[in-house]
């Protein structure tokens, strides 16, 4: 059996993180974010004459309207993405991160994203990297999806609770304004990974923004 799905996953990709590199005196948007690494997006490809892997540099990553010192090493380099690790992390820096990962804080400003001419359709959006797609059919649940930081819980009709990863089919993708739409591939679990589960149940548990009837759905799917 083939664990693996292809999907156009929405990201934000400007606000609300970005990275400025003092030693280029150029901005980049975040990609994705860890406690210890950094994904940075080039605008094209004439920028990663600046790039090699091995260097250091160091900027300032803004996350939730708040600034941060940072040295960021540039491990790899793929398409116009750099994966690089975060040195030397502050303490208010730490804290913040904590609270991009807890799940609680996450439900607490997860928000409805308007998705025009699509009313089977009901998007929910958090900071960085955590939405959750909600699939209507005549006024009944048939599919939810939350993207959790590069990880994927969901529920369908047919197969119940999954748990797995995404993972990019290219690294280059297609972007308008803030959005940029990514093909993913998902890579489902041999078995449902209840950490996961649980992240799914605590955001969901915590947001004052998702409606009652997915909210109580949800909940009940990741007991």
């Amino acid at each position: 059996m083939d664990n693996t799905e292809r999907r156009q996953v929405p990201r934000f990709v400007v606000p609300p993180c970005q990275i400025h590199i003092g030693d280029l005196g150029h901005s980049f948007s975040v990609g994705d974010l860890s406690r210890g690494g950094i994904s940075v997006r080039l605008v094209d490809r004439s920028q990663l004459n600046d790039f090699s892997v091995g260097r250091v540099f160091s900027g300032e990553l803004k996350l939730f309207a708040n600034r941060f010192a940072v040295s960021i090493q540039v491990r790899n380099i793929r398409g116009l993405s750099l994966g690089c690790e975060l040195q030397d992390l502050s303490a208010p820096l730490e804290a913040a991160l904590a609270r991009l990962f807890d799940p609680k804080e996450m439900g607490a400003q997860i928000r409805p994203f308007e998705v025009p001419d699509h009313r089977e359709i009901l998007w929910y959006t958090a900071p960085m990297g955590v939405d959750l797609v909600v699939y209507v059919r005549e006024k009944s649940i048939s599919l939810w999806s939350l993207f959790w930081h590069g990880s994927v819980i969901q529920w369908d009709l047919d197969r119940g609770l999954l748990t797995g990863r995404t993972v990019a089919e290219s690294e280059e993708s297609f972007s308008s304004g803030v959005v940029r739409l990514e093909t993913k591939f998902i890579e489902w679990d041999t078995q449902v990974d209840s950490g996961l589960s649980k992240i799914a149940h605590d955001l969901v548990e915590s947001s004052g923004t998702v409606e009652a009837n997915i909210r109580s759905k949800i909940l009940g799917d990741c007991l």
